[in-house]
């Protein structure tokens, strides 16, 4: 499978299922997501090349062979970190598992800045970008109606839904930031992990570099977020979580809550606020 049209019309619904567009299924590629597509395709094939002379495929294939062989959807897929992808035994006629490995790291390494496990990268954010575009919702007016996609009240749920876990949540920072931060916010996820934090449930520790709108430099956020049950009790969770700021250093803690949601929320917009431009 390549990134034809009808392949990017797919992931873009889905980008824009995962955003609870109610009209997700009218989402469509647009001419900028073809136009990245096309680019993404040519690096790749011009990585592949690097590749089969770093491992040389089984049989004499070429870097050819393997970019027919599905290599624009499966090197996408494994980028994300899906249920597919390179190492799910598409491309065992070129390479070993333990060869892969390699080669899927050194995609990663240089592919990276069109899509990763965190849900960021420009393929990501166009597919994203073209969701809204094209089933005519306004980003704004969606987060005001539900700024997360998801809601969440204690421990249980988060885990349930996977709303805490480091994909959507990284995506719903980047997404909120922009929105708060303004229009030409970029911002970079460097890393989104779960973590166990002591005496905590569950955890996650994401890094982002944001650089707003005129602004010369980018400011390096991590936002850190614990949540679990306290006193013995069972409900409700008690979440903390806080934004450090580096360069000059800075620490923006929120008040504990009873909901993720509502300290993620409030954390957005302080975090926001904090780092829109000064007029």
């Amino acid at each position: 499978m390549s990134l034809d049209p009808e392949t990017l019309d797919q992931l873009v619904q889905i980008a824009a299922e995962s955003a609870e567009i109610p009209n997700w299924k009218d989402a469509h590629a647009t001419p900028e997501v073809l136009k990245l597509a096309a680019k993404y395709e040519d690096r790749l094939l011009t990585v592949l090349q690097a590749v089969v002379k770093k491992w040389p495929p089984r049989n004499g294939a070429s870097a050819l062979d393997l970019y027919e062989a599905e290599a624009p959807f499966l090197v996408l897929m494994t980028l994300r970190g899906e249920g597919v992808g390179i190492w799910d035994g598409s491309w065992d006629d070129f390479y070993s598992q333990t060869a892969l490995r390699s080669v899927q790291s050194y995609l990663k390494h240089n592919l990276g800045s069109y899509a990763d496990d965190t849900g960021a990268g420009k393929l990501e954010e166009a597919f994203m970008e073209a969701a809204y575009e094209t089933t005519g919702t306004d980003e704004e007016e969606e987060l005001a109606r539900n700024p997360s996609g998801v809601v969440v009240s204690d421990y249980d749920t988060a885990v349930k839904d996977k709303a805490l876990l480091p994909r959507p949540l990284s995506a719903r920072y980047v997404r909120e930031l922009k929105q708060r931060i303004g229009r030409g916010t970029k911002i970079v996820v460097v890393e989104s992990r779960t973590t166990w934090p002591r005496g905590w449930d569950y955890g996650n520790v994401t890094a982002l570099e944001v650089l707003a709108p005129g602004a010369k430099e980018p400011r390096s956020v991590v936002i850190e977020l614990a949540i679990g049950e306290e006193h013995g009790m069972e409900h409700p969770a008690t979440v903390q979580i806080k934004a450090v700021l580096e360069h000059p250093y800075e620490v923006m803690p929120m008040p504990r809550t009873s909901a993720a949601e509502t300290s993620i929320q409030y954390l957005m917009s302080e975090l926001g606020n904090h780092l829109k431009p000064r007029r």
